[in-house]
């Protein structure tokens, strides 16, 4: 399976529609009377960064993974070119 390199504009179009969307929920719980206060504040950000480091730890495995599947590949690549000459 060949790597595939998004183009920049494509991670920054879809980094800004998820700011957005994060922007219009937080309004509109705003505009219901929905305040948080800065204790539940602080556990909401202490919840997200734990799943942000486990989603890096899970996508660093993935990561290492595929690069040895690569590197794999390569390997029996060079292998066949080998015993052909």
């Amino acid at each position: 399976m060949p790597y595939k390199k998004d183009p920049l504009y494509l991670s920054v179009t879809w980094g800004r529609i998820g700011a957005t969307v994060l922007l219009m929920i937080a309004f509109a719980l705003g505009g219901a009377g929905l305040v948080f206060s800065e204790a539940l504040q602080s556990m909401a950000f202490d919840a997200i960064n734990q799943i942000l480091i486990g989603a890096g730890i899970i996508l660093t495995i993935i990561s290492k993974i595929r690069e040895s599947k690569k590197i794999d590949q390569a390997d029996e690549e060079l292998r066949t070119a080998y015993k052909e000459e």
